[in-house]
Formats: structure tokens, C-alpha cells, sequence
């Protein structure tokens, strides 16, 4: 596949990934089969080459992709042609913002997480409600969520909707919360939910959400101690590894399987290793440690295809592109297979 540093992967109408890449050649990937074996690619042109990416399926059936500051509405389920809209004009499109994340909310139109980056805004946590599908119709509605020199400075951040047909905004930095919206456009009477963690003393990065069977998020994330660990925070915070090295749980990526038991995907860093982590029971208090690659694959990204299997997308440090390992069971457990 075509090099980036980051990915974000979705499913699109056909039933076949989508996938969007940033880093170097900012690009959409539309997958023709459940494998990716066969595909089509085509440039987000404009974009900045930061490569924070996120991606959704807007309400018309088109990809929507947050690249930085920059929000493409693709004019197909292939992205063979996109308008540019930038998220807060106040701010360069190439300047300012930390990873971005979208969801698509009941209304039918998009919600964008967001970090600032840059000056006195450093660590703030914002919002953006577009008024429209493609978020090019009228003005956008942006939201602060937090106060970066009260709350401490954020550096991640998800959003998802959840069963209450709200979102919800994870927060990683210093700490790891969560903000429960309470309307439509993340604007009114908003929770700031502390993290229920099994330590104080926590630095969260990496993070990424998906809806447990509970109806409630599950996020998974890296946090900091005497060793960085992959963790799995929902009604309860569950240790998927540890390690001795600065990257155990980097670049963290979670999805439910069909049979309501999460899988997280994510990097050793120290080991050069793509890991999974299969919650055996749908509690997550047991998990089933699997690599997936061993070749020097960076950031994940994981989607269920129509096949009820996972296909996990990583980039190479060596060549720079994209791979994609399609899973021969729900654990992403290499070559097995029920008889």
C-alpha cells in the first residue's frame, strides 16, 4: 500500500475497509475485497503531511476524513474527489492540533475531538459540530472542553458516540478522563469523568474507543509508570501488558468483535512487535497475547470486515508503506483455524 506515518480505518457502505493515511502523500484507500488484496487509491490534495489522521463514513455514504485541521468530504466511497474545509480558520491548516478523532452523531453530522498545540491553547481539549453532513454547509460549532494550563496538558484524545446517542470524548495526558456530552453538539452541561485507574500516578497517550456490550466506552491506551502497559479501561481497568520499555501499548487501536469481546491492537516498541490482545471473556478480566508482525511495524489501526474478521492495517518503519494483515480467526491468532 501506499506510505504514510499514520492510518485510521473504518468500514464503508460496500462492506470493505476504508482506510485513510496521512505522514508522507496524504491518501484515501478503498479496499475492493475483505483482504485488501485489491484496492484503489487516491491523494487528499491539500493536505498538511503531519499525518494525524481519523476517519467516518458520513451519513451520505462518503467518506469524511480529519486530517490536523483539515476536514476532506470525499465525493465518492473511493475519494476520487474531495473539498477541503478547514476546522477552526482562527488557526494554519498546517499548525496547531494534535490528533484529531470523528464520529458520525444520530443527527446525521459530524463530531471532532481535537488538541491544541500551539501557545497558550497548549493541551486543550476542543470540539467541533458540523451542521452538515459533508461539514461544508454552515459554520461549525467548536467547544472547549478543557482548560490546558487548569486540567494539565492533553496530547490525545477519541470521540465516539454512545448508546445514549451522545458522545462521548476520551482525554489522554498528565491523566485519563472522559467527557459525556449532554447534547447533540458536545455544548451544553458536559461531565468530565475521572478515570476509574487502577493507579494515581497515570500518563495516558495512545488512546482509542469502541462501545462494549455494555453500551458504555471502552478505551484502550498506554499510561506511564515504573513500565508502560497496554491497557483496557471500561466498567473496569484491565492490564492487557507490560514491558520494560518506553513503547508497550503505543499506538493503541480497539474494536469489538461480533461476539461482543474487545480486541486491541497496538506496538512493542522495544521489540519492534504488533501486538493483539483478545479479551477471552467479555469482562476482559483474561486476555490472549498474540504478534501479529515482527518486521518493524509502527502505528495500527484494526476494523471488522463483512467476513466477521479482523484486518488490522500497520505502517512500516523500514519501507515507509502500508500493510495489512488479514486475520484468519477473532484472536488474530497466525494460521489457526476451526476444522
Amino acid at each position: 500500500m501506499v506510505g504514510g506515518t499514520d492510518a485510521a480505518a473504518t468500514i464503508g457502505v460496500d462492506g470493505f475497509p476504508v482506510i485513510a493515511t496521512g505522514g508522507r502523500g496524504p491518501a484515501v484507500i478503498h479496499c475492493l475485497d475483505v483482504t485488501c488484496s485489491s484496492r484503489e487509491v487516491h491523494a487528499l490534495f491539500g493536505a498538511s503531511a503531519t499525518g494525524k489522521v481519523s476517519i467516518a463514513i458520513a451519513s451520505n455514504g462518503f467518506p469524511l476524513v480529519v486530517n490536523d485541521l483539515d476536514l476532506f468530504a470525499c465525493l465518492d466511497l473511493g475519494c476520487s474527489a474531495s473539498f477541503r474545509r478547514q476546522l477552526d480558520s482562527g488557526l494554519p491548516s498546517r499548525f496547531g492540533v494534535r490528533p484529531t478523532s470523528i464520529a458520525i452523531g444520530t443527527d446525521g453530522f459530524p463530531l471532532i475531538s481535537y488538541v491544541m498545540d500551539s501557545g497558550a491553547t497548549l493541551g486543550e481539549v476542543w470540539v467541533a459540530h458540523c451542521a452538515s453532513t459533508d461539514c461544508l454547509g454552515p459554520p461549525i460549532t467548536k467547544t472547549q472542553l478543557t482548560n490546558g494550563a487548569l486540567d494539565g496538558a492533553h496530547v490525545d484524545t477519541s470521540v465516539i458516540i454512545g448508546s445514549d446517542g451522545l458522545g462521548f470524548v476520551a482525554m489522554g495526558g498528565n491523566s485519563l478522563s472522559e467527557v459525556h456530552c449532554s447534547n447533540l453538539d458536545c455544548t451544553a452541561s458536559t461531565v468530565v469523568i475521572p478515570c476509574r485507574c487502577a493507579t494515581s500516578t497515570l500518563k495516558a497517550d495512545s488512546i482509542a474507543m469502541s462501545i462494549g456490550p455494555n453500551g458504555e466506552p471502552w478505551i484502550a491506551y498506554r499510561s506511564e509508570g515504573p513500565n508502560q502497559v497496554a491497557r483496557l479501561f471500561g466498567s473496569t481497568t484491565n492490564l492487557l501488558e507490560a514491558g520494560t520499555g518506553a513503547g508497550m501499548g503505543q499506538y493503541s487501536w480497539v474494536t469489538m468483535e461480533p461476539n461482543g469481546h474487545a480486541l486491541v491492537v497496538y506496538r512493542d516498541e522495544t521489540n519492534s512487535l504488533l501486538r493483539a490482545a483478545y479479551c477471552v471473556d467479555v469482562a476482559c478480566a483474561t486476555v490472549n497475547l498474540t504478534t501479529i508482525d515482527a518486521t518493524n511495524t509502527q502505528f495500527a489501526t484494526v476494523v471488522i470486515g463483512m467476513d466477521g474478521l479482523p484486518l488490522v492495517v500497520a505502517g512500516s518503519s523500514t519501507t515507509g508503506h502500508l500493510i495489512a494483515f488479514h486475520c484468519a480467526n477473532i484472536y488474530c491468532v497466525p494460521y489457526a483455524r476451526n476444522r
